[in-house]
């Protein structure tokens, strides 16, 4: 099966080719080689990714920090195998690897980060793949890798009209005589909150989300405060003191404006359940 599928992947591949692309051919074979090969006959990352068939300049972006139209061409050739593949049912391990191994090349986040990611997602992926046979790899290349300037030549451009800049002449006037006091407002919104938090932990990582639980400071200036750090979500302690001192310095207010953000930024380890009992505490 998974030969038949590697044949089937490469083809159609070669059908599609212009001289503009030899390239982006060339490293879908490679890739599919690669993801097909039985794991103890696969290379290294390093030296596989060394070992491509690529021009110098995708190559100088697949060895260094990424940015660009390279990695996006890269992004494009990884996922249109992906989605190929589960085309030609593929198993939801085989997709899944092509998504991790794309993360991990691309030097995105560390292996827990993307093995965790990537499972948490996969069925949302597959739900998309499987029922939009429209879809196609720069639309979600552009989404997942948007701070890197991919761009989709198949955009929509939308046009908004704006209303006339308000002037003494069109501004609508207040009326100068009014016993009406203002409205109180509350808004509330990027809570974030971490049950992970820990007071003295590590604030300066190379995480995504630092002062976690069980890690160490290295100095004292990098240790979690009391109140937050800045490279980190809230702990509990805050989210409650933000709401007692509102309470206990408006006394009253005539609405609250919620808009949302609860969960912390550390997306790959969060599920529905903990969602729920987090969004629920906050409440």
């Amino acid at each position: 099966m998974r030969s038949a599928l590697l044949f089937l992947l490469i083809i159609g591949g070669c059908l599609t080719e212009n001289p503009s692309d030899k390239w982006k051919s060339q490293l879908r074979r490679d890739l599919e080689g690669y993801i097909n090969s039985p794991p103890e006959k696969q290379q290294s990352e390093v030296s596989f990714i060394n070992s491509l068939t690529l021009p110098q300049v995708v190559q100088r972006w697949l060895t260094s920090p990424l940015n660009g139209e390279p990695l996006c061409d890269v992004c494009d050739v990884m996922v249109d195998i992906a989605i190929n593949a589960r085309k030609l049912e593929a198993s939801e391990d085989l997709v899944a690897e092509v998504f991790v191994k794309m993360c991990l090349w691309f030097g995105l986040e560390r292996a827990s980060f993307c093995e965790t990611y990537v499972k948490n997602n996969i069925d949302i992926w597959l739900y998309i793949i499987d029922n939009k046979p429209s879809i196609r790899s720069r639309t979600f290349c552009v989404y997942a890798l948007h701070k890197h300037h991919c761009r989709d030549p198949e955009r929509m451009d939308w046009t908004i009209e704006l209303p006339p800049r308000l002037t003494s002449d069109n501004a609508d006037r207040s009326p100068t005589n009014t016993k009406q006091s203002p409205l109180k407002i509350l808004h509330l919104t990027d809570v974030h909150y971490d049950p992970g938090y820990e007071v003295g932990s590590n604030a300066k990582c190379d995480e995504i989300l630092c002062c976690q639980k069980g890690t160490k400071a290295n100095r004292s200036s990098d240790q979690a405060g009391y109140w937050g750090s800045y490279p980190c979500d809230s702990p509990w302690h805050t989210v409650e003191n933000v709401l007692t001192e509102a309470i206990e310095r408006h006394k009253t207010f005539d609405a609250i404006y919620f808009t949302g953000d609860i969960i912390k930024h550390s997306e790959w380890l969060t599920g529905v359940k903990n969602n729920i009992d987090d969004i629920l505490k906050v409440f």
